[in-house]
């Protein structure tokens, strides 16, 4: 009974989510992920399914055209957000988040606080992607840390703590909450306008 266009934005990503997979599938096998690469990954597996998400409920209520296209650009903005916050707390056991520490690392990940750190250091960026080659394969160990690879998390974290990879990270998802607020900035004003600025807001800065 949906919309044919709706029908299209999830067909878009499924496809959407299949690449993503196999780029950070094959990065992790690699383990050659750049900037660029990351942000593909995460447009494909979460941008993605935001914009569907938001341009769904903006065409089922008759939205105009510039208005589904900047509800778009908020969606885009917010799952790229959300994403880096995820990523954010692979490096803080603190946070009470349910995600278990070093988990990205433990699966070859090399996410948006490690970048940061190894740009920030880039004399010891080969050194960094060399260590996580060492981590034990993920396929035949599944999700069993085992003492080296806590070694190997241990080190990492400590060099991307050491050289504000969590901080320059932070700075960059809440560029793009700037971004995500203000693309909706010229809609009028509204209770569901304002819960969106508050949705963003909250991604910014959520623990979990």
């Amino acid at each position: 009974k949906c919309n044919t266009e709706i029908l299209g934005y999830f067909t878009t990503v499924l496809h959407d989510l299949s690449v993503g997979e196999i780029i950070q599938m094959e990065k992790a096998e690699e383990l050659d992920t750049t900037m660029e690469d990351y942000y593909k990954i995460i447009e494909c597996k979460t941008a993605s399914l935001f914009m569907a998400a938001v341009k769904s409920g903006a065409i089922s209520a008759g939205a105009k055209k510039e208005d589904i296209d900047s509800l778009a650009e908020y969606a885009y903005h917010l799952g790229v957000a959300f994403q880096m916050r995820d990523d954010i707390f692979d490096y803080s056991p603190k946070m009470d988040t349910g995600k278990l520490a070093g988990a990205d690392i433990k699966e070859r990940k090399i996410t948006l606080p490690l970048l940061c750190a190894m740009a920030n250091a880039p004399e010891k960026e080969a050194q960094m992607r060399h260590l996580i080659e060492g981590i034990e394969n993920t396929v035949t160990k599944g999700e069993e840390i085992t003492s080296s690879d806590k070694e190997i998390i241990g080190k990492i974290t400590e060099f991307v703590n050491s050289n504000n990879g969590i901080a320059d990270a932070q700075n960059i998802l809440e560029g793009h909450i700037a971004k995500a607020i203000a693309a909706i900035a010229a809609l009028p004003e509204s209770n569901a306008k304002k819960r969106l600025v508050q949705l963003a807001e909250f991604t910014g800065s959520r623990n979990s």
